[in-house]
């Protein structure tokens, strides 16, 4: 950063003409040949030549005047002009511009051409790191650049000058901008303080950051960027010099998200939430971008979510089911006219609407409360081959309902229509998205065509539909109960090429269509993926469903089977009926359960985890700590035992490794709370405890194994209670 004081040293060298300057600030020593221009809301040292301009701060044209358009070759050019650093900046301009000139047949320069090879042969130098030599004079390139490394100039001023020469009005702009260290939602501070200029060109006040272009290749993206896509990163607090029709404050600035530089390059617009902070209240959330549809095909984006956590880090959330991730992440195609209205997705009868606009959908299911920082990233396939970050934003999500699922993880080609599928000569025509919204009790047809250029028309696709809820399942092809497959049916093209699977839907729910193909008898395995909606027909009566979902939950609560408590729940969300006024009350039963339910089956799980020659560790201890004996004898009553009879430690060990149906581990695995007797059970447990309690920390510190078998009574306890409260 500069200390504000370049301008004045260079109009002060009385050495020739003075430079013409104009800057949004007033250097801090109070420089007198500076004056305010109201009319123009800047500083200048030359009014009369301002007067002259005539034209005012505006939103500029698209349009830009150019009569050089090769890129490149102004690059090369600029590249090879490697003028002495000690000559004087008049020198370097004039030279510069008339072999951009001679280097085009002689053409005449626009001011824009001449905007542009000033900014290319400067970024070039600024990316340079050989050592200049030191020199006094105050106009050469030499005293500017080694002003600009010891932090005593800006990029923006020596840009300035170097536009007085070329006889370019130019305005240097101080501002903030959200560069690689910002932090979404932070307060600009002095570290962020930076310049970039404004210059006159076709009539037109138009924006150049010549410092972020710079680099081995010059970045162009940031010569005459759209104003309104440039607010994303850079902020005056002079309205004016803004250049767009609705000007932003400070705050607004600050709350808004982080965008970086792969989201320009791709050609992306916002659409959804625009703030760097995000609130959550129910653990879901969905970001819209849209896309350039010429481009989104060869598109790809991914998401990372890291928490915050106790030790103020950040980690990288993971799921402990492989089967499933937090994000889904799909393309879909709307119409101009519903680009506002992102709920618009796919008519109920499973036709995709005719469109122009491509739509990046994200969609992300939190596992826990907490802070999160949300990470996306993206790239394209034909010229960045790497994924870069996109734009980065920070959710406090609220709470997160305990019936929530994820969605289940699919191989690399993603949701959608991608390119393996182009690669196999077939094209997606009903449904171009990854999504699909559909009724349930009908038949979903999904339909494809055969490319032009496909190798075989022996081409057959078969399917297979999954229920969502079934990959929580460890070992999911154990229970296909909630799978329709497609059989040994095959679907093939017909006269006119086209392939038309009917698959059918037999309830509302959220699940899972893999679609594979066979070309020329060679099984080329999964093609394309859908995550398939199946919502509630408008023409069933809602009386009907709901006292088809009240019954669903009522019976679901009363059993230990979680894939059905968590289809009802989720069925009742799909539907909307969770907000249903005769549904809510029994809708938290079910979740309560549900929580409760989820920690009983991990405490199966922890306590099958224990091995025999664990088992065999503890029936060896010949003085167990108390509390051991204590968790244990209450686990073997609640099984079932008389507690007259499991008195001592003695009386315990035979217990611990019998073998047969008496097994331990085999024994908890079958109990269930809904037993007759339980409630005899419980009483003897607590009769047993009496004035003791179970410090589960406590119980860690004594046995590991101990402390599985305390956190299965404490559920068991948890669930005890819910069943009272469903009688």
């Amino acid at each position: 950063m500069g200390n504000n004081v370049s301008i004045q040293d260079i109009i002060r060298n009385k050495e020739g003409p003075e430079p013409w300057f104009m800057s949004t600030y007033l250097p801090k020593n109070g420089n007198l040949s500076m004056v305010y221009s109201a009319e123009y809301d800047l500083y200048t040292n030359n009014k009369s030549e301002l007067a002259k301009v005539a034209k005012h701060p505006h939103v500029p044209k698209r349009e830009i005047n150019y009569n050089i358009t090769d890129d490149k070759l102004i690059e090369s050019m600029c590249k090879e002009i490697l003028l002495d650093r000690l000559v004087s900046l008049k020198v370097i301009i004039e030279t510069l511009l008339s072999r951009g000139s001679q280097s085009h047949s002689d053409v005449t320069l626009t001011d824009a051409d001449k905007v542009k090879i000033m900014y290319f042969w400067l970024s070039l130098q600024i990316a340079r790191t050989t050592p200049v030599s030191i020199s006094a004079d105050r106009y050469s390139f030499a005293y500017q650049i080694n002003q600009i490394r010891h932090s005593r100039n800006t990029c923006a001023v020596l840009f300035a000058l170097m536009c007085f020469y070329a006889k370019i009005p130019c305005v240097i702009i101080k501002g903030f901008v959200k560069g690689g260290s910002y932090y979404p939602q932070e307060k600009m501070k002095e570290k962020y303080t930076r310049e970039w200029n404004a210059v006159l060109v076709d009539g037109h006040w138009r924006l150049v950051d010549v410092l972020w272009g710079s680099g081995e290749t010059v970045d162009t993206r940031y010569l005459f960027p759209d104003p309104e896509k440039l607010r994303l990163t850079h902020f005056t607090d002079r309205v004016k010099w803004q250049l767009v029709v609705e000007p932003t404050t400070q705050l607004a600035f600050e709350a808004q998200a982080f965008i970086k530089p792969r989201f320009f390059e791709l050609n992306m617009k916002m659409m959804s939430d625009k703030h760097g902070v995000i609130i959550c209240q129910e653990g879901e959330l969905e970001l819209c971008f849209q896309l350039d549809s010429s481009q989104a095909s060869k598109q790809e984006f991914k998401l990372l979510a890291k928490y915050y956590n106790e030790e103020k880090m950040w980690e990288l959330e993971k799921l402990d089911n492989n089967n499933l991730q937090i994000d889904f992440i799909h393309k879909r195609l709307v119409a101009d006219h519903n680009l506002h209205d992102m709920d618009s997705k796919t008519d109920l009868d499973g036709e995709s609407q005719i469109s122009s606009a491509s739509i990046l959908s994200i969609t992300v299911r939190f596992p826990r409360a907490g802070l999160y920082k949300i990470e996306i990233c993206g790239r394209s396939n034909d010229v960045f081959t790497e994924f870069d970050w996109i734009a980065i934003y920070n959710v406090q999500v609220k709470m997160v309902h305990d019936w929530l699922v994820f969605f289940p993880r699919v191989d690399k080609i993603g949701w959608g229509p991608n390119s393996y599928l182009e690669e196999c000569g077939l094209k997606a025509l009903s449904h171009i998205g990854g999504e699909i919204i559909c009724i349930a009790g009908k038949i979903l047809e999904v339909k494809f065509g055969l490319l032009p250029n496909a190798r075989t028309r022996n081409v057959s696709l078969r399917f297979k539909l999954q229920d969502v809820v079934n990959q929580y399942d460890e070992h999911p092809e154990e229970d296909n109960s909630n799978a329709t497959y497609g059989g040994n049916s095959s679907f093939s093209p017909s006269k006119d090429g086209d392939i038309v699977i009917q698959i059918p839907i037999k309830q509302v729910s959220e699940m899972i269509l893999n679609i594979y193909a066979t070309l020329n008898a060679t099984d080329k395995g999964h093609v394309i993926n859908y995550r398939v909606l199946a919502k509630l027909d408008p023409k069933q009566k809602m009386e009907e469903f709901r006292a088809e979902i009240i019954g669903r939950l009522n019976e679901c609560v009363k059993g230990l089977d979680i894939k059905l408590l968590t289809q009802a729940l989720s069925e009742a969300r799909a539907s909307g009926l969770h907000r249903d006024r005769k549904v809510v009350d029994i809708f938290r039963k079910a979740c309560a359960r549900h929580r409760y339910l989820s920690r009983y089956l991990k405490c199966l799980k922890a306590i099958e985890q224990i091995s025999n020659t664990d088992i065999a560790s503890l029936r060896s201890m010949n003085r167990p700590d108390d509390r051991l004996v204590c968790v244990l004898r209450a686990t073997l009553v609640l099984l079932g035992e008389d507690p007259s009879r499991i008195v001592t430690w003695e009386d315990i060990q035979p217990h611990l490794t019998i073998l047969g149906p008496k097994n331990l581990n085999r024994r908890l695995k079958n109990f269930e709370i809904t037993d007759a007797d339980i409630h005899s059970r419980i009483q003897k447990v607590e009769s047993l405890l009496g004035d003791k309690h179970i410090d589960l920390v406590e119980i860690l510190g004594v046995s590991r194994e101990a402390a599985a078998f305390a956190h299965w009574i404490d559920d068991v306890f948890q669930l005890y209670k819910l069943k009272l409260l469903d009688c």
